[in-house]
């Protein structure tokens, strides 16, 4: 279910800036940089729980038995720091953001967070197709979150313009 302010972001409406005012622009930017963010923190947590169900399939390949929660809880650390930042912490920590749930709707739907709690008492298929769910989620949230820093650096470029104008006048 997509989100009211991803929806506005991606609008027609903000396809051409060059036709807005400047007020418009200035009020569009935190809107954008939101919105990012928002797509950001929930496309890092689609990734983290396809690594959780992926690490549950390899230790299953592995010939090990089904984890229970003690194992999962075990793996977790390395799990999440997988994809961690680039300063070392791991890529699943809380924004500095207020996140909205409704961002996560179409992921919790997929797979909510206690379920994975669960995720040893799945069966292979089940993994499987959970992953390929969770892949595709993350594939989608990437290009949305795509086109949203597309139209801010828009909104940016087209605001740093105008004032460069303004200046040179």
């Amino acid at each position: 279910m997509p989100h009211p302010d991803l929806d506005h972001a991606l609008s027609n409406e903000l396809a051409d800036v060059s036709a807005v005012s400047i007020d418009q622009l200035r009020q569009w930017r935190p809107l954008l940089t939101s919105v990012e963010e928002q797509m950001s923190y929930v496309r890092r947590i689609a990734q983290s729980r396809s690594d959780l169900v992926r690490s549950e399939l390899t230790e299953r390949a592995a010939g090990k038995s089904r984890s229970d929660l003690t194992d999962i809880i075990r793996r977790l650390p390395e799990v999440l720091a997988e994809h961690g930042s680039a300063d070392g912490e791991a890529g699943v920590a809380a924004p500095d953001i207020d996140v909205d749930p409704e961002y996560s709707v179409d992921l919790d739907a997929v797979v909510a967070p206690i379920r994975l709690l669960e995720v040893g008492s799945f069966s292979r298929g089940e993994l499987r197709e959970l992953v390929m769910k969770l892949e595709a989620i993350e594939a989608r949230i990437s290009v949305q979150r795509r086109l949203v820093q597309a139209r801010a650096d828009s909104v940016e470029e087209e605001i740093a313009r105008r004032e460069d104008i303004v200046v040179a006048n």
